[in-house]
């Protein structure tokens, strides 16, 4: 079904533009509440700062920080990347609808944003989406 454009923006990127700022607020908020949560562990005591006695101890340790680090590196990734791909798709970017199915694809290994990754993915590769893209704005 390969015909004109549509003239109007496909409600598709619509939804896709607005969530993906939606999810900047999202990772906003966690790196917020990660920030949060260092600053309350450094500022008073708290068993993950101690010295670890044992392999237990240190494992518990370990897998403390990595449940920090992880939101926080995917937050910042999603601040640095949705943005991009929302306004590549607001500006009628041809590169929009690649770029922003690969930001869901990492995004469904999260599985928390499975069903965004999975619905972005397939409203992407509409043809009406690409062609839409496709075409030079008016």
């Amino acid at each position: 079904m390969n015909g004109p454009p549509p003239a109007s923006q496909p409600v598709h990127v619509t939804v896709q533009i607005v969530v993906l700022f939606v999810l900047c607020g999202l990772s906003f908020l966690t790196l917020l509440s990660v920030a949060l949560n260092v600053a309350m562990m450094v500022t008073r005591y708290h068993p993950m700062l101690t010295p670890a006695h044992s392999s237990y101890d240190m494992g518990r340790q370990v897998g403390h920080w990595i449940g920090l680090a992880m939101p926080a590196v995917c937050a910042v990734l999603n601040l640095a990347w949705a943005p991009i791909n929302a306004w590549g798709l607001m500006r009628r970017r041809s590169w929009a609808a690649t770029s922003t199915m690969v930001f869901w694809g990492l995004s469904i290994v999260t599985v928390c944003c499975a069903p965004f990754g999975i619905y972005g993915i397939i409203a992407m590769t509409r043809p009406s989406v690409r062609s839409w893209l496709s075409s030079p704005p008016p």
